[in-house]
């Protein structure tokens, strides 16, 4: 019997020999190599989340731009809750109009915006120092929410192609 879903796509790559000319596991194997070129370990940051200094970010933004890979940069320091941190996002990837303004909602609609494009992408979030200062509870639960529905889409990279590393620019006490 055979497995079209996600275990049937890893059987195929993980069988396939590597002179293969199957378009898909061509494909797919390109896309995984560009996977890995865009990591923390490359970026030479750490861990999740990356709350990093101003200076490091403009040192990534130096290496990674304009070598195929997205850089976008938001301005963040009007948000000072969740549901206004929701709102930037839904903003930032232009969620539909029914986005529904939760984090459910928003794994849905993400889902979708990154399934769409291969291209790699740092989303750089300045000013959410505001947002730490005002509600922390609210900041470090919204860090949260968004890091684990990154990192869970970046598990399907086999059929979403696009590697997304959320960034934090500002002047953290670290």
């Amino acid at each position: 019997m055979e497995d079209n879903g996600a275990r049937g796509k890893w059987a195929l790559l993980r069988s396939a020999p590597a002179d293969t000319d199957d378009p898909y596991v061509v494909a797919a194997r390109r896309r995984l190599a560009r996977w890995e070129d865009l990591g923390a370990a490359s970026l030479n940051i750490g861990q999740r989340p990356f709350l990093i200094k101003e200076e490091e970010y403009r040192r990534i933004r130096g290496e990674f731009g304009g070598a195929g890979v997205d850089l976008l940069e938001v301005d963040a320091t009007n948000v000072v809750t969740e549901h206004k941190f929701l709102v930037l996002l839904g903003k930032i990837y232009k969620f539909p109009e029914y986005y529904g303004e939760n984090w459910d909602a928003f794994l849905d609609c993400y889902a979708d915006v990154v399934e769409a494009d291969e291209t790699p992408l740092i989303l750089a979030i300045f000013g959410l120092s505001n947002f730490c200062e005002s509600n922390f509870r609210e900041f470090l639960r919204s860090l949260y929410e968004l890091e684990s529905i990154t990192e869970s889409i970046s598990l399907f990279r086999s059929v979403i192609p696009r590697r997304v590393i959320n960034v934090y620019p500002g002047n953290w006490s670290l």
